[in-house]
């Protein structure tokens, strides 16, 4: 049973399900169909001793090999295998899920899409708040809470941490050779998609295809009108199990997917004093993963 040969490491909110999306189109790749099964994150060899005290593990993670392969069992025959498991470019332990896939998968190619880290910590918040995950409804006292929700276990919420992108990027570094690594900006990704998709191709070595409607932007966030009727739409409850016993799946999503929207509100824009500070603290780490990449990144620390 094959294993995947490319694997799209993070960060979360920068694009990913869109690339994600994108590639599972292309006749020469196969993508899981779980799109993050965070196996390398929570294999029985990732997992750290005393993980009783994590909360909030996704339900759909993989933690079995055998279970991981079962995602690609319908791909042997494909150039290129991949998943797409942004959970692995965070501040858990980035350093053993670099190690647990440089075990299991030595060969695999790596690709990583960044975003300003401050924009992407508040994209982060406006999705948990749309999912339901967040309870607070103030960025700033979000932000004040995440040490103490990391000393208790909690795995969502990571809004300031997983934006340290050379930390979470230089245990992969040091594991893998750089030909084996892609990272790409989303201001890229957003701007020249066809050109990013392009590279991508040559670097997982299919042929290079003209997907239309590459720009097409997936997984866009804003906040819920209610926080209630939120957790009502994404949460297992019984009404919907009921729904999912009287209608077909596709109706099912389309019913969800309608009722989400008609209870986002406008989405608010990020205090730009808030954005600026959180910016800064950012300083140190942008310039050290600029020198790590090649590559001018100080607009990031711009207004």
């Amino acid at each position: 049973m094959p294993l995947p040969n490319f694997i799209i490491i993070g960060a979360a909110k920068c694009g990913t399900t869109a690339l994600y999306w994108q590639l599972r189109r292309h006749p020469q790749i196969f993508m899981s169909p779980v799109k993050e099964p965070r196996y390398f994150a929570f294999c029985r060899d990732s997992l750290p001793n005393g993980t009783g005290h994590l909360k909030n593990i996704p339900a759909n993670s993989v933690t079995d090999l055998e279970d991981y392969k079962q995602l690609f069992r319908c791909g042997p025959e494909k150039v290129a295998r991949g998943e797409a498991s942004p959970f692995y470019l965070s501040d858990f332990q980035p350093e053993v899920t670099a190690a647990s896939i440089k075990k299991q998968v030595p060969d695999a190619r790596l690709i990583a899409l960044l975003r300003q880290p401050a924009d992407r910590a508040y994209s982060a918040f406006l999705f948990l708040r749309q999912l339901g995950f967040e309870p607070l409804g103030d960025f700033q006292k979000a932000l004040d809470a995440e040490p103490e929700r990391v000393k208790a276990g909690y795995l969502h919420g990571h809004y300031r941490g997983n934006g340290f992108y050379y930390a979470n990027l230089r245990p992969f570094f040091n594991l893998f050779p750089g030909k084996q690594i892609r990272v790409y900006l989303y201001e890229d990704w957003r701007e020249s998609p066809a050109d990013v998709l392009a590279d991508i191709f040559r670097f997982l070595g299919v042929e290079e295809a003209a997907i239309s409607e590459a720009g097409q932007r997936v997984n866009v966030t804003a906040p819920p009108r209610n926080f209630r009727i939120q957790r009502l739409l994404v949460k297992p409850n019984r009404l919907k199990k009921a729904i999912r016993a009287a209608l077909p799946e596709t109706w099912r999503r389309f019913l969800l997917t309608q009722a989400i929207r008609l209870n986002r509100a406008p989405r608010p824009q990020l205090d730009p004093r808030l954005r600026r500070r959180l910016s800064e603290g950012y300083r140190d780490d942008i310039l050290r993963l600029q020198e790590l990449l090649g590559r001018d990144l100080s607009h990031w620390l711009r207004d």
